[in-house]
């Protein structure tokens, strides 16, 4: 029988640490020579201060801001305290204008949840719950996203798995101090096997968000998020399963994953009422967040084929000069070194949604995929040499806490092409994207846990 890939990892995770350093350009190097930067963002005011202290006893878990698109914002606080008051406060030039205030605010079972609407594009806002006598929770940020029209770089952030090989998740904490336009967190948030009631969900999120460098992250910017297997349970399903390496779970169970899911990272249902959703930062991005859990048959769908349609059209009715498709799992055909081990847990295992994707983001041009699970950071080509993908580009991001892979050690030993990788990363890490409409270039960069540059990679979509 072969490994499963969880047990290569858990095997491999002492092999030693195998990074990716320094720089790599992306194709046709020359190419973007007679192309001007496009213009960078606006500098900010210094972070707001409020006069009220920080109770990190009353606030533990911080704040979360979710969503954010030109105009709207969802923004949540998990506490037992009463009566709170919210302001909310808005960069002009080098000082902040409150433009909100709302006092006497009562949780619903313990969660404050704020809509925002009536938003400013492309503008920074910082926000803080308060207690009557003086004490308060962090200051959150975030920035709404360009307007129709607008073109700037943007600058966002991503990473994945989040588990207990670094409990104190120290790769977030770099994250944290970047000022992103937003952050992707692409799946295994929590580690929530073994779950079942809704307190023991919540109590899991109570401590993931209270660590130090988690909650400075969600802080610092606005997340978009999708989930993955642990954070409802490893490799569930929901009914009944003769595999027994699917763990199955009842709607029950499900039911109460999902709410304690969206209360720590708050989000807007998607097109169905699930998780996949769209997001566009003006002319520069069109996000596609997919959900390739939820739907998950085991069969022959990764995804539902309304999800399917969705993504596939709306990449070919994209405008944007840049369209970004995330997933939980690996796009990549990882035959050369993997074989079909676990196929069923990454595109690969699903073969006419794969390529009919992959079709879609070829005819749609300048787009890059980025996921996260298999523990390792890498830029990979989704495709072996001669097959569909293998031009196109995907970027696995993190992890951000989970034991590292070490892949690149398997993928020698099984003498694979290691031009379908060019960078590969294996230690904790985020990724820094800065996508250039200008250059028509995107920038990766690794960045670990002291705030190190791990590896540093354009891709050149001109």
């Amino acid at each position: 029988m072969k490994p499963t890939r969880r047990e290569l990892i858990v095997g491999t995770a002492a092999v030693g640490v195998i990074g990716c350093r320094g720089s790599l350009e992306g194709s046709d190097s020359g190419a973007t020579a007679e192309l001007e930067p496009a213009p960078v963002r606006a500098p900010e005011p210094a972070p707001w201060s409020p006069t009220a202290s920080v109770d990190l006893d009353a606030f533990g878990t911080g704040v979360a801001a979710g969503d954010v698109d030109a105009s709207t914002a969802l923004v949540h606080l998990r506490s037992d305290e009463t009566g709170l008051s919210f302001v909310l406060v808005r960069g002009v030039d080098d000082t902040w204008e409150e433009v909100d205030r709302r006092a006497d605010l009562d949780p619903d079972d313990g969660l404050f949840a704020i809509s925002l609407t009536g938003l400013e594009p492309d503008t920074v806002y910082s926000y803080v719950f308060e207690t009557a006598d003086g004490r308060r929770s962090q200051v959150g940020r975030f920035r709404t996203a360009l307007a129709p029209d607008g073109q700037r770089q943007v600058v966002f952030g991503a990473t994945s798995c989040l588990g207990s090989g670094d409990p104190t998740f120290a790769a977030l904490g770099p994250a944290a101090e970047q000022g992103l336009d937003f952050m992707l967190l692409t799946g295994d948030a929590i580690y929530a096997d073994g779950s079942k009631s809704l307190e023991t969900y919540r109590e899991l999120w109570r401590t993931a968000t209270s660590t130090d460098t988690f909650r400075a992250l969600l802080a610092s910017t606005s997340v978009w998020a999708t989930w993955d297997d642990h954070e409802v349970d490893n490799n569930w399903r929901l009914g009944e399963s003769d595999d027994a390496l699917q763990k199955t779970v009842t709607e029950e169970q499900l039911a109460a994953a999902t709410l304690s899911y969206t209360e720590a990272l708050p989000q807007h249902p998607g097109p169905n009422g699930g998780m996949w959703r769209q997001f566009t930062w003006g002319t520069v991005l069109d996000v596609f967040m997919l959900d390739c859990r939820g739907e998950r048959n085991y069969d022959d769908e990764i995804i539902s084929p309304e999800q399917l349609d969705w993504v596939t059209s709306g990449l070919r009715q994209s405008t944007a000069t840049f369209k970004i498709v995330i997933s939980s799992v690996h796009f990549t055909d990882h035959m050369a070194w993997m074989d079909i081990v676990e196929q069923e847990d990454r595109w690969q295992g699903y073969p006419e949604q794969r390529t009919a994707l992959l079709e879609a983001i070829e005819a749609a041009g300048n787009t890059l995929m980025i996921s996260g699970d298999q523990h390792y950071g890498v830029v990979q080509h989704p495709g072996r040499a001669g097959d569909l993908g293998d031009d196109q580009w995907e970027v696995a991001a993190g992890p951000g806490g989970s034991a590292v892979f070490a892949a690149k050690a398997l993928m020698e030993f099984a003498e694979a092409d290691m031009s379908q990788y060019p960078v590969m990363v294996e230690e904790y890490s985020c990724c820094r994207f800065t996508a250039d409409p200008g250059t028509l270039t995107i920038r990766v960069e690794f960045i670990g846990s002291a705030g190190q540059l791990l590896a540093d990679h354009t891709i050149d979509f001109s």
